[in-house]
This record gives structure tokens, sequence and C-alpha cells, in this order.
């Protein structure tokens, strides 16, 4: 059985749709070796601020943090939205099973009077149980040679294209890590563990690049006086791990506002992005240093940052700052073992990626659970909500999963200790050195 990679490709001055599919050219247990982009024929489609494409409105609906996400992103963009797996092994293989089976007889019994219905119910619930086994014997979801092929595919798509309509940008944005019981419909919406669906670029405030450094300058400031950026300093310079070529960045937010009002509003919108960014390259120049002094001439750590809602503005100011700057997905292809990946809370599943691909030298990034055991009783919760209920996700964007708790034991970890300030600018972040 094929699996498809559905694609929605809109222009952004014409109301048409491409759909296209990537195909692997195996069976899903043997997805990892290789996939091909199917290019259709234009169809008629209405705007993107008119109803959405039921395809879309699918995958935005079965997880309600898509819909906070899609804010960040505003021009034309391709959205890479990877469905990815996790707790498939023992007894939360069995619990999976268990939804899967749950869900296909609660779809069953409401669609009991449609042929049609129950056949692609059958369909569904047998194409997710092949990535539930898939997942168990060990196959990489996240190949490296099946980025860099998407890679290449999406960007001749975007080349083949009208320049002046498409903007060559992808992004892995959403993540469904668990079947859902509660909500039984997100079943028939797993038909891949990637799709990309169109979406759009944000466009720069108006605010000029002195303006931007300015803000940033004034945070980088503040980081360099916490409590957090000592410790990490601390930390990184008793470290004996794997040699550090390059940081590679993953969702560390804009640092430009998305609409310019005041520079008190710019410098409250950035702050938690400039931090992060500051972060970064606090990493750099210590570990250059540290390298440098022991190696001699060991050569300058430089950082790399994949973020989808840097406007051209942003793009030029961390140029400045000595940022590279990458187009998603290609700052998974850097990824490598010389490598320390930092993100904080991505609306991307950074951490289940990259345990896929690579054993980086080091991670700056969410906690990674040591017990996985309570992911049994998780589920979908309602709450009211500015006065509409509202689908509550138990499961973070960046959710874990056994690989990512497996790969952690390879790891010394350290806490990355501060004060408030230090928590909100960074949330649970824990510092992982290679053994």
């Amino acid at each position: 059985m094929a699996a498809a990679i559905k694609i929605i490709l809109q222009q952004s001055h014409v109301s048409r749709f491409f759909r296209a599919e990537i195909l692997p050219l195996t069976h899903p247990a043997e997805f990892n070796s290789g996939v091909r982009i199917k290019r259709f024929n234009p169809i008629p489609s209405c705007k993107p601020s008119s109803s959405p494409n039921p395809d879309t409105r699918a995958i935005q609906n079965s997880n309600p943090s898509h819909q906070r996400i899609s804010q960040s992103t505003s021009s034309s963009s391709f959205l890479l939205i990877a469905l990815a797996m996790s707790e498939l092994s023992s007894s939360p293989r069995k619990e999976m099973l268990r939804r899967l089976e749950a869900a296909a007889s609660q779809l069953a019994i409401q669609h009991q009077d449609s042929e049609h219905m129950i056949q692609r119910i059958a369909e569904s619930k047998e194409l997710v149980k092949d990535y539930i086994d898939a997942y168990e014997q060990g196959k990489p979801f996240w190949s490296r040679d099946v980025i860099a092929d998407l890679d290449r595919q999406i960007d001749a798509l975007v080349q083949a294209g009208d320049a002046r309509d498409v903007d060559a940008v992808v992004t892995v944005e959403d993540v469904m890590t668990h079947m859902s019981s509660k909500f039984p419909e997100s079943m028939m919406h797993l038909e891949s563990p990637m799709s990309i669906v169109y979406g759009s670029k944000p466009e720069a405030s108006g605010w000029p690049l002195a303006d931007l450094e300015a803000a940033f300058r004034v945070h980088q400031a503040a980081w360099q006086q916490s409590t957090a950026c000592r410790s990490l300093v601390d930390i990184l310079n008793a470290s004996d791990t794997t040699a550090i070529r390059k940081i590679v960045c993953f969702g560390l937010g804009r640092l430009d506002d998305w609409t310019k009002t005041t520079r008190e509003t710019l410098a409250t919108s950035v702050e938690r992005a400039a931090v992060q960014h500051a972060a970064a390259l606090t990493m750099a120049e210590t570990l250059t240093a540290k390298q440098d002094r022991e190696v001699k001439a060991g050569g300058v750590v430089r950082c790399y940052t994949q973020e989808p809602a840097y406007a051209d503005t942003e793009k030029a100011l961390l140029a400045k700052l000595s940022f590279t700057v990458l187009e998603d997905p290609k700052g998974f292809l850097e990824v490598d073992e010389h490598t320390l990946v930092f993100s904080v809370i991505p609306n991307v599943p950074v951490r289940q990626i990259v345990t896929d691909m690579a054993s980086p030298a080091a991670m700056v990034w969410n906690e990674i659970e040591e017990d996985r055991a309570c992911e049994a009783q998780k589920d979908y919760r309602m709450e009211m909500k500015w006065g509409e209920e509202m689908r509550i996700s138990p499961w973070l964007t960046d959710e874990g999963s056994t690989r990512v708790t497996e790969m952690g034991k390879h790891y010394r970890h350290f806490s990355l200790p501060g004060d408030p300030f230090d928590q909100d600018m960074f949330g649970l972040v824990g510092i992982y050195l290679k053994k």
C-alpha cells in the first residue's frame, strides 16, 4: 500500500491551487528509502481568506495548535506539516493500537450506512497500523535522504513557477503525535507522517533596520547580565564533549513586530526572541574561545537559524549579527555530529526530526522526558475560552517520543538555572552534552 503526502501549492496573486502528491517509492514500512513529488494540473479554488480547501481544513481542525501557529506566518509560502508518530514500543505501542481500534470502531458506528466510508475507515486504519509497525521496527520517519530529496524537489517546483507569485519558503510547522480516542476523525487525516499545504509569509512591520537592532541590543544586554547566561557559559566552558563547529537554531521567533506601532511595543514584542538569539550568540562566542584555547585556531563556531517567520528586514539584521538564515527544511540538513542544536518550545517537531537524522554533539532544547508512562492517560480535553468551547491538546508541537527519550540517555544533562525572567524567556530548557 502506498501512502500519499498531499501538497497544495497556492499562488498568491491568482485564485488557483496546484495539487500534487509526494509518493513513497515503497511500502510505508520502508518509506525512508525515497520519495518523489508528482505534479498535477492546476484546479480552481478560492483565495486563502475564503473557506479553506477541505484537505487543509481537516488538518487544521485536527490540532488546535495549528490555529495558533498559523498566525505566525502571513504573503505566500509553503508549509510542510509534520504528522509524527510517537509512543510506539511495548506497552505504549499497545496503547496506540488500542486507541486506533477505538477510533475506527466509533467511526464505523457513525458511518454504518455508508459503504464508501466504511471502506475509507478500513483503509485509514490499516495505513496507521503500518506506520505504527514501521516506527516499532526502527524505520526513521525523518531520514536525511528523504528530507534532502523533498527539499530538492520542492525547490524545483518553486523555481518552475512564476517568481512574482511564489516565494520559496517551506516550513515544517505542525505535529500530531498521538491518535485520539475522543476525536476519532483525526484517524482519517493521518495519510502520511508529512504533508505540505499552502501558507503565507510575514511582511516587515515597517520599522527600519536601526530600530530593530536597537531593540535587540537592549535585550542582549539584559541577557548578558542574567543568571542563566552565566550558568550557560560555565557549563559550556567545563564541558569535554565532541568539538562543536556550528550552532543550528530552530524557531527562535521574530525580531520584528507584526505591525508598526510604538518603540515600546516593539521592544515588548521581540523580547523573548531577542533573548534567545542573544543566547545563541553567547554560546557561539563561548565555544569559539574555549576551542581556540584548547585546540589553537579551532575556528569560529557559526550560527545558523531556521525560522520561516523572518521578514526581509530581520534577515538583514541577522546577517549583521553573523547569523546565516536557512529556509525550512534546510536547517535540519545542517545538523551533524559537530552541531549544537538550539530550540525553545518551537512550533516544529525538532526533537523527533533530529533524533531520526543525526546524533549532534549537544542540544539546548526542551527537557527530555525520562519516563513516558503517563502518555497512556493523555488525550484532548474541552474548555470554555472566550465564550467558545475549544479543544485543548495535552501535547506539545515539539512533542517527545520513546526515541527521543532513548537518545537522551547518551547525553549528560544539565538544567538551565535562572530567575523567573530566565524561565519566561526559555521555559523548561535542558542542556545536553554528548557523553
